[in-house]
């Protein structure tokens, strides 16, 4: 969900997000590293088949979104489909993908035994043939807030650690 909203609505002490290009004033983060996303369908779905989609051969297949970053996302503005179908769960589109449903972006950690053994297929998109889609994840909090003992130490636990994912290259 949105991760910004529950830390300043103070459902949540730490957060852990994709990065956005417009923080509130509010907001404090640390920046955790990158992952890489990564456009798929099942096997037997008939983009599986084309070597390089292009963007008019996704348009009218059902793309399956992230709800709370299906817009924001910088360079996400070219996935537009006719048939767009949201989940707040990264795992639930990855199940729909694995039942042919659509094709969804998903983050490819999330997926690397399903890529591995072919179930999912990656879509290399003709546009972006040499390109890894990168987002940044950070760790966000309200800005000036004092934590507990030990949110702080699980804050200073996270920012210590890097998040590092290697492209599919």
């Amino acid at each position: 969900g949105d991760v910004r909203s529950s830390v300043l609505d103070d459902e949540a002490l730490l957060g852990v997000a994709f990065a956005l290009p417009d923080y509130p004033g509010d907001l404090a983060f640390r920046q955790l590293g990158r992952l890489f996303m990564t456009h798929v369908v099942h096997r037997d779905h008939p983009l599986a088949s084309v070597l390089h989609p292009s963007f008019d051969d996704i348009r009218d297949v059902r793309h399956l979104a992230y709800a709370s970053y299906s817009r924001a996302l910088p360079t996400s503005e070219y996935l537009q489909s006719t048939q767009t179908w949201h989940s707040d769960s990264y795992q639930a589109l990855i199940e729909l993908v694995k039942s042919g449903v659509g094709w969804a972006t998903v983050p490819r950690q999330l997926i690397l035994e399903e890529i591995a053994t072919g179930e999912l297929v990656e879509l290399q998109l003709g546009a972006y043939p040499f390109t890894d889609w990168e987002v940044n994840v950070d760790l966000i909090w309200r800005r000036g807030r004092r934590f507990p003992p030990v949110e702080e130490w699980l804050r200073l636990q996270l920012c210590r650690h890097r998040i590092h994912e290697v492209g599919r290259d």
